[in-house]
């Protein structure tokens, strides 16, 4: 757009300039030469060479709570780190890793407790509040909805030389068999 100097992509969601101060440039480079900046909104720079700065913005975060999800007391903490609106956190979340921030902050929680039931000897409070959880009562519910197990049941499979699995009346057991 020539009256303000910024160069955008046709589906840019910036308000739309008068027909006679739009010129159109085959790349990025020349709309640059013709002494235009990118657009902060659509970002065309990186859309040209195939990068999505939203996108990785939030592998990045998601990477972090993977990693440290003690470092996060909830879901607004999430969104206060990741510099969006809680709305748009929510939608890239759902759109990119098929959850909320808070499921995937669980998750995570879950995980890392996993890792050192079995790595080590730590009382399960210890584990626990490291892991970010912040009473043993939400940390044994969430544990055992979504491993089926409870914590210590968990650790004793690292030195079980067998274990069974109870299965529901009339699970098709066929489908073990080895083929």
């Amino acid at each position: 757009m020539l009256t303000t100097g910024i160069y955008c992509l046709p589906a840019c969601k910036a308000r739309k300039p008068k027909a006679e101060n739009v010129r159109f440039f085959p790349t990025c480079e020349a709309a640059r030469a013709a002494g235009l900046r990118a657009c902060k909104k659509c970002h065309p720079d990186d859309f040209a060479r195939g990068a999505d700065p939203v996108l990785e913005s939030i592998e990045t975060l998601a990477a972090e709570i993977r990693r440290n999800p003690a470092a996060f007391v909830d879901a607004r903490a999430i969104v206060r780190r990741s510099g969006f609106g809680a709305t748009r956190v929510f939608e890239l979340f759902r759109l990119h890793y098929h959850t909320t921030p808070a499921d995937l902050l669980l998750r995570a929680r879950i995980e890392e407790t996993k890792k050192k039931l079995i790595a080590t000897k730590a009382p399960l409070a210890d584990i626990a509040y490291g892991a970010g959880f912040e009473a043993l009562s939400v940390f044994h519910e969430n544990f055992r909805r979504l491993t089926g197990m409870t914590p210590a049941n968990f650790r004793d499979l690292a030195s079980a030389r067998t274990f069974e699995v109870a299965l529901p009346a009339g699970y098709p057991c066929p489908i073990f068999a080895a083929r």
